[in-house]
């Protein structure tokens, strides 16, 4: 816990504007404004220089190109869409000038990573698979002070903001502040850092006398005065707090692992809903509290409600506020804050995992096992804490029914109402011995305790509901003796010798299973050998002497079995009328399952089973069945129920005419993942039916294969969407389905089997259902459903048909037994974005056909640079030739799931040169060649010309980010290493003379959204220079060739394609220099024009496919300042070196390509260079006798391109 979670926590607006720059009157002038208007910056735009802030006002704008910016600021009615990764600096702001006019705003955000501070006045934000570094210090424009970085939704003025995080790793604090802010959470892992101490009028840290900021706990995900936090499936490694009336946050399967703390103060709630593996757990400094109290106009008392997870504390006491050793009690004291009574719900699957005594006046004296005997719990001292309902996992190394008893009477003198259930894990001491005990004791206790490790013996044949005399009798095969009134809950049950089984009614509840699993009922001590020879009835089919009802449950695992915790019940379970058996943990049942109008239930486990069913019966949760046998046509096999959805697989299923009805309700943001499932796997892809299938709301149907991802696999290749309002309902044959004169319904309207009509050979898609079918498996003979009598076929004109695997010119036999009945052809799709399908009835089959689509058609005229090559290549073409299986890769939704993505990859193929930079890369090099030439000839390092050897060696990165390509993202970094090396041939009078020869090796490495592609290229040049001087000018020239190699791989859309192309640069230029005098140095200013030629030779890739780029003709004016100065010491001349230049790119910047392939050619443009770059040198050199050494750096930057060039030189004057 830190001060400011009690105190007001509001980050003052005008501080944290004041930190960006952007909130003084007007946009400041480092900041790029799109308002008013729409834009699309398109795959290989860059969106901003380095350095600038982005101001957005009324704008509808969408980047696919990557980006990297300062601060971003959005206010008004504007919609933004980031596809593209890139980075933020220095935080986004949302509505902090005018909330009210910006509740409309949007932002969507993809791979981002953002520094800073995240503030959301208005509007809403959703950020998904992107990182957020916040929590450190940011200085602000008042010297001296410093505010802590944080993320942060307030809507004080505006009433509504929300953020989105979807997967999102974020380090520092997350708060949703006042009515109308809410953040949601999905995934992602959170971490804490040190929070730091505020000044009174919480304006800035503090700053302590050793000169660090005053650390005061750590930051946190919070919700304050109103506000909605939602977290589901994150990593929680921070503290949750809420402070005031109606602030919610609502933890769901998330874990938590904090140094600081969990607190609800002042009206706030906390909800922790996790599942069996969910952990809460401190580090022992801080607090877990509800804390009533008022500040700042909020008041009231604080709520945390443990639903489900488990809270882990062995010094819970501390934690609740409830031992005088807590500093933070008397610091709550003086603010007027008092621990809530009862503030801490436990209830639902909530856990408290602790020591007896964190709980109870007394915990178990373990001094010896006379003291353990003898210890009692005494009353429950804890009233921090409400017992509704959970499990109390009591972690005492040993302990005795004694001590059992008196904490279960306790617990209920304390709270009359209470359903806690409590959970002994440690060693049971009794006087036969440990860990055992006779059920009598068992049944004395009842089911609500939880005996973890405890084995419970019993006579023959166990009777549990009933101990009355006349409770007698034979139960579905179990002739029962032994007898109890009360259900138990144990690790395993032990029956006598030559048992038959266990018989459970009067709505009694026996739990079997502890946490370290295992065997759960034994007989004689050992598991039976035949598992027919043992069985456990829940429920009865008649009365029982003693008991007012028939039903009973099973559980097997207790409150601490996980889904890996593995159990094994040798023997049958028949499950009677309204009675359940309710399965934790991996839990095999050997002799099956019967289901008669009883139900399963699997909790956070699965069954593994044989299952029978017979009358109304419901299976939720996991199963995986060897065999489903139905009864009748009377049985009714619910997979899944209002509450809960089912996920079975079966390998055979014989229902013997029965219904087998998927269907759970809806709920908000439901997705395929959430849907009620069941697959039965036949035999070689074949299933014929002797049952009815009807597939309801959210709810999917799979024939053909052993499991039920196979479907959502699918499903996700659609590109279609699942929910309330769009598909309801799926069905997935992989193979072939026979109705065999049964039916099979794919509805998503239906709630109820018995509202469906199933009379014989009924196939029915109703409207928003989609059947899916692998298209390899229907081109034969076989049609994916037969045996379907034709008027009972209903196929709605809003239901969809997809084909998975579908290919050119084949045709997909879907039903057989149909002479007009069909899918709509725009119903009809596939994972290959290209084909088209046309379906038909012929020879009482509905056939669907496949063909292409023109390209144009599908992606949009102009969006693919050789649609041409594609369409024509797709008509002559076949399976086989590398470019056809490209090209249906690129368009192929398992490869590139976005048309978006799909397009890149055509155009990544198109562009293959220029991804790898093949022009570029051979301008660049030439440049460097000839800069390193008018470097050795400059007056600023050669004042007098003598004749030289000389060599240089050259580094050089370069960025480009957002040339212009054709259609894909013009981005990648070259990196090239390199020496050139020339000697002075010709020296008479004022002229010298010489050549240059030039060697480099280049590294380019690119990617987008479709595609890598990487060049290891080498370059080869050669200059004859000159140099004419006269006195303090002179004029410098040059002629040079350079020329690439290029080897080139790209991996795209699961292919690899290569090539190799060459290029070639001439060129001839010349510059005038002057120096001027300044003290002990000189500044040359120079100016110069330069013609190149740069040419790429046609080349092919390995797919067939030839490039052709027009040559270009280029000239450059470069213009600058070089200033140097000689120093002298001793024996050496030291000589710094300045230069600023510009130079100017004009001609041919961009040419054209043709690329050509089976006939058809496709042309379009290119760029290769910038129309002007700033540059920028600094160096040394240092002469000793007739050698010079030199090192240097420079930097350039243009529109597109980057640059680092570092340098280095060595010459010998002779």
């Amino acid at each position: 816990m830190k001060k400011r979670d009690l105190t007001k926590k509001v980050l003052c607006t005008v501080l944290a504007a004041s930190v960006f720059g952007v909130f003084s009157n007007g946009i400041v002038e480092a900041a790029k404004a799109f308002e008013d208007g729409t834009y699309h910056l398109e795959e290989g735009q860059y969106y901003t220089d380095d350095g600038e802030n982005v101001y957005f006002e009324n704008a509808t704008v969408t980047v696919d190109g990557t980006y990297e910016v300062q601060n971003v600021e959005i206010e008004g009615d504007n919609k933004i869409t980031v596809n593209g990764a890139g980075v933020v600096k220095e935080g986004i702001d949302m509505g902090m000038r005018n909330p009210a006019g910006s509740v409309n705003a949007e932002l969507v955000a993809k791979n981002a990573k953002i520094y800073g501070i995240i503030d959301i006045a208005a509007g809403k934000a959703t950020l998904e698979n992107s990182e957020i570094i916040s929590g450190g210090t940011l200085e602000t424009e008042e010297p001296g002070k410093y505010v802590q970085e944080n993320i942060r939704v307030h809507t004080e003025g505006s009433g509504q903001g929300k953020l989105t995080l979807n997967n999102v790793n974020v380090t520092g604090d997350v708060m949703a502040e006042y009515d109308g802010a809410e953040v949601e959470i999905t995934g992602g892992t959170f971490t804490e850092v040190e929070y730091y101490e505020y000044d009174d009028g919480h304006n800035s840290l503090i700053v302590g006398s050793d000169g660090k900021f005053v650390t005061d706990g750590y930051t946190e995900v919070h919700a304050e005065k109103g506000g909605k936090v939602t977290i589901n499936d994150a990593v929680l490694n921070t503290g949750v707090s809420a402070f005031g009336n109606d602030s919610v946050v609502t933890v769901n399967n998330s874990s938590i692992s904090t140094k600081g703390s969990i607190f609800a103060a002042a009206g706030a709630k906390i909800y922790l809903n996790g599942d069996a593996n969910t952990v809460y757990s401190l580090d022992g400094e801080d607090v877990f509290m509800a804390l009533t109290g008022s500040e700042d106009g909020e008041s009231g008392d604080g709520l945390i409600e443990i639903n489900g997870g488990t809270l882990k504390a062995e010094n819970l006491r501390y934690m609740v506020g409830k031992t005088n050793d807590n500093p933070w009690t008397p610091e709550l004291e003086k603010d007027g804050f008092e621990i809530t009574k009862g503030g801490i719900v436990l209830k639902d699957k909530g856990v408290i995992e602790t020591k007896g005594d964190q709980i109870f006046e007394h915990g178990v004296d373990v001094s010896s096992d006379e003291a353990v005997l003898a210890s009692t719990s005494g009353a429950v001292t804890n009233d921090a804490i409400s017992y509704e309902g959970g499990t109390l996992k009591l972690t005492d190394e040993k302990y005795s029914l004694n001590y059992v008893n008196s904490a279960k009477d306790a617990l209920i003198d304390y709270q009359s109402d209470s359903e806690t259930k409590i959970v002994m894990t440690g060693t049971l001491v009794t006087d036969s011995g440990n860990n055992e005990m006779d059920v009598d004791d068992a049944a004395s206790i009842g089911d609500d305790i939880e005996l973890d490790q405890v084995t419970v013996n019993a006579d023959k044949n166990l009777l549990v509901g009933s101990d009355a005399n006349n409770a007698s009798g034979e139960f579905d095969g179990v002739v029962v003796e032994d007898k109890v009134a009360n259900g138990f809950s144990a690790g395993k049950l032990n029956l006598a010798a030559e048992s038959k089984g266990m018989v459970i009614t009067n709505a009694e509840n026996v739990t079997l299973g502890g946490s370290t699993g295992g065997e759960l009922i034994t007989v004689a001590g050992s598991a039976v050998a035949d598992a027919s020879k043992l069985k456990v009835v829940v429920g009865t089919t008649s009365d029982v002497d003693g008991a007012a009802v028939r039903n009973g449950s099973l559980t097997i695992g207790n409150s601490l079995a996980t889904s890996d915790t593995k159990y094994n019940l040798t023997g049958s379970v028949t499950v009677n009328k309204d009675s359940a058996l309710n399965v934790n943990g991996k839990t095999t049942v050997t002799g099956g399952v019967e289901l008669n109008s009883g139900s399963v239930n699997i909790g956070n486990g699965t069954l593994v089973s044989n299952i029978t069913a017979k009358g109304n019966t419901s299976i939720t949760g996991a199963a995986e069945v060897e065999k489903l046998t139905g009864t009748d046509e009377k049985t009714v096999i619910n997979i899944g129920n209002s509450k809960k959805a089912g996920n079975v697989t079966v390998e055979i299923a014989d229902l013997k005419g029965a219904t087998v009805f998927l269907d759970p309700a809806w709920v908000d943001g439901a997705e395929i993942t959430d849907a009620s499932k069941m697959a039965v796997a036949g035999t070689n892809g074949k299933v014929t039916l002797n049952g009815k299938y009807v597939v309801g709301e959210n709810s999917v149907m799979s024939f053909g294969v052993d499991n039920n991802e196979k479907a959502q696999e699918t499903f996700a290749k659609t590109g279609l969407t699942w929910g309330k309002d769009a598909i309801t309902a799926g069905l997935y044959i992989n193979g072939s389905v026979d109705l065999n004169g049964q039916a099979i319904v794919v509805d998503g309207k239906l709630t109820e089997a018995k509202n469906a009509v199933t009379t014989a050979g009924t196939f029915t898609a109703a409207a928003n259902s989609v059947v899916m079918v692998d298209g390899q498996a229907i081109t034969g003979n076989n049609a994916a459903i037969t045996g379907v009598t034709e008027a009972n076929v209903t196929i709605d004109k809003d239901s969809k048909l997809y084909i998975d695997g579908a290919k050119k010119n084949e045709t997909y036999h879907v039903i057989d037994g149909v002479n007009n009945t069909g899918w709509q052809d725009a119903n009809i799709i596939s994972n290959n974005a290209l084909l088209v399908f046309e379906g038909k009835n012929t020879n009482s089959k509905f056939d669907v056909t496949a063909s292409y689509d023109k390209v144009d058609n599908v992606y949009g005229a102009g969006a693919v640079e050789i649609a041409n090559i594609v369409d024509r290549t797709l008509e002559t073409k076949d399976a086989g030739d590398k470019a056809f299986d490209f090209f249906n890769a690129a368009a192929n939704a398992n490869n590139n799931a976005t048309k978006a993505a799909q397009i890149a990859a055509f155009n990544s193929a198109a562009n293959m040169g220029e991804l790898a930079g093949v022009n570029h890369g051979t301008y660049s090099m030439s440049n460097a060649m000839t800069d390193v030439v008018a470097h050795h000839l400059s007056l600023a390092t050669h004042g007098e010309q003598d004749k030289d050897i000389w060599a240089h060696y050259i580094h050089n990165k370069e960025d480009i980010d957002g040339m212009d390509f054709g259609g894909v993202d013009g981005s990648y970094e070259a990196q090239y290493n390199g020496i050139v090396v020339g000697s002075d041939l010709y020296k008479n009078g004022k002229t010298t003379a010489g050549i240059a020869l030039s060697y480099a090796d280049g590294n380019i490495n690119g990617s987008n959204i479709a595609s890598t592609t990487k060049n290891d290229a080498e370059y080869y040049g050669a200059s004859l220079y000159g140099r004419i001087d006269n006195g303090d000018s002179a004029i410098l020239g040059d002629i040079s060739y350079m020329h690439s190699d290029n080897d080139i791989t790209q991996n795209n859309s699961g292919h690899e394609i290569t090539a190799s192309a060459d290029a070639d640069a001439f060129s001839i230029g010349i510059r005038a220099e002057q120096a001027y005098k300044a003290g002990a140095g000189k500044f040359v200013p120079y100016a110069g024009i330069r013609y190149m030629h740069l040419g790429a030779g046609d080349y092919s890739n390995s797919l067939g496919m030839e490039y052709n780029a027009d040559d270009q003709n280029l000239w450059l004016l470069p213009v600058g300042v070089t200033y140097s100065a000689e120093v002298q010491s001793g024996d050496w001349t030291v000589k710094p070196i300045a230069e600023v230049g510009y130079v100017w790119t004009m001609g041919d910047r961009d040419t054209d390509q043709t690329v050509s392939l089976n006939g058809a050619s496709d042309t379009f443009g290119f760029e290769t260079a910038d129309s002007g770059s700033f540059i920028g040198r600094l160096g040394i050199e240092a002469e000793k006798a007739d050698v010079t050494y030199g090192l240097s750096y420079e930097y350039q930057k243009g529109d597109t391109v980057k640059a680092n060039k570092w340098m280095a030189n060595l010459t010998w004057s002779f």
